[in-house]
Parts: structure tokens; C-alpha cells; sequence
């Protein structure tokens, strides 16, 4: 899969009290503040301004190793989540997880450490196809 990040990440923190229904109420959240757009597989994917995100779901165990914040994954996470909260019906869960591992790559991450996050979503995300979705 190819992937790249066509603009910047610009994001602000939001209480966690903030609404976002796909996100665990005691999750970090972060408010896109403009449009986030990728290019997979030379089609054009755009996160809208207003999405809400975690960052990255990672476990507390894994916090020595990668932070909720870990640089090469934010991007990539924010596309992620939105595949995972608003997408699902449109992409396929292996289509978002492989798009996770190939946007990381492409913002610099090591590759053992994108396919170490690509295994973890792959096992373990969940997202709109587990349950029928939220929206």
C-alpha cells in the first residue's frame, strides 16, 4: 500500500468530557481544527475539521515504549480512528489497519514499529464493523 499526508495536523486538547461516542469517556482527546487529507493508493481521503480523536489507543504497558503521542503515529491515528468511527462502511477493517501501518511509514517510523501497531489494531481495534457503529 502506498501511502502519504497531504497536510499538516492541527489539533487542540478537549476535556474528555467532550462527546465523541467511538472514543472511551476516559480517553485523551484532540479536536482537528482543519481538514486532515491523505492520499492511499492515489485516492484522495479527507478527515474533516471538528473530529475527534485519542491520538493512539495504546496500553498502559506499553507507555515505556510508545506514548499515547508517539510522533510517527499521530497522523496515521488520526485517519485511523476515522476509519474506525466513521468510515466502516465504506473501507474494509484491513483497509484502515494496513492504511495505519503505510502512513506511518511514510511519516518516518521505523518499519518494525508501524507493523508492531499495524498487529495490535489488526488483533485487537475493533471499531464500527465490531458493533454496527455509533453514527
Amino acid at each position: 500500500m502506498q501511502a502519504r499526508v497531504l497536510t499538516e495536523l492541527d489539533t487542540r486538547w478537549v476535556p474528555r468530557s467532550f462527546d465523541a461516542p467511538w472514543l472511551a469517556a476516559k480517553s485523551r482527546k484532540y479536536l482537528l481544527l482543519a481538514p486532515l487529507r491523505v492520499e492511499i493508493d492515489g485516492e484522495i481521503y479527507e478527515v474533516p475539521a471538528g473530529y475527534v480523536f485519542d491520538m493512539s489507543s495504546i496500553p498502559r504497558i506499553a507507555y515505556m515504549i510508545y506514548t499515547p503521542g508517539f510522533h510517527e503515529a499521530v497522523r496515521a491515528a488520526a485517519f485511523h480512528d476515522y476509519c474506525y468511527s466513521h468510515l466502516w462502511r465504506t473501507v474494509s477493517k484491513e483497509f484502515a489497519d494496513r492504511a495505519l501501518e503505510a502512513l506511518m511509514i511514510a511519516d518516518g517510523a521505523d518499519p518494525s514499529d508501524a507493523r508492531l501497531f499495524y498487529w495490535a489494531t489488526r488483533l485487537f481495534g475493533r471499531g464500527g464493523w465490531s458493533h454496527g457503529g455509533v453514527l
